[in-house]
């Protein structure tokens, strides 16, 4: 596995945090138009839609709310793992969260952009909008259409 880990203080409380990042309706508006689902407990199945294609399955491994949330994403037709994804939310003040990050991948996947995933984060909760313009909305194979 090959892992990456970025850090950024976000002005939002934990509890905000975790709303957005499990929350359907929430990272559509973040994570570059991806609407991730699950009962968010240990050894839930995650999916991860982009429109109405499932573009990957998964399991919460960790669910600590709302300080430690780590899941894993498969490619669905194989069922091989894509990656892990990893979330660690302290307030080190008031209303100021410091989120950590950690992506592992395999070798020959592409890397995930922690940095753009946790810039569109900090400026969807600190300013209401996206940071990025979303792609073009997928067609039935999980593709722009």
């Amino acid at each position: 596995m090959r892992s990456a880990a970025a850090q950024v203080d976000i002005a939002a409380t934990p509890a905000t945090l975790w709303a957005a990042l499990t929350s359907p309706d929430q990272t559509r508006l973040w994570l570059s138009g991806l609407t991730i689902t699950s009962a968010w407990q240990p050894g839930a199945r995650v999916d991860a839609y982009y429109g109405s294609a499932n573009i990957a399955t998964g399991a919460v491994v960790v669910a600590d709310e709302p300080s430690r949330l780590i899941y894993r994403l498969d490619e669905p037709r194989t069922g091989d793992i894509d990656c892990w994804l990893g979330w660690d939310l302290e307030e080190t003040e008031p209303g100021i969260t410091r989120v950590t990050l950690t992506a592992d991948t395999l070798p020959y996947d592409p890397p995930v952009d922690i940095i753009r995933m946790l810039s569109d984060l900090k400026t969807y909760l600190e300013t209401g909008r996206r940071l990025s313009h979303l792609p073009p909305a997928a067609g039935p194979s999980g593709r722009p259409a």
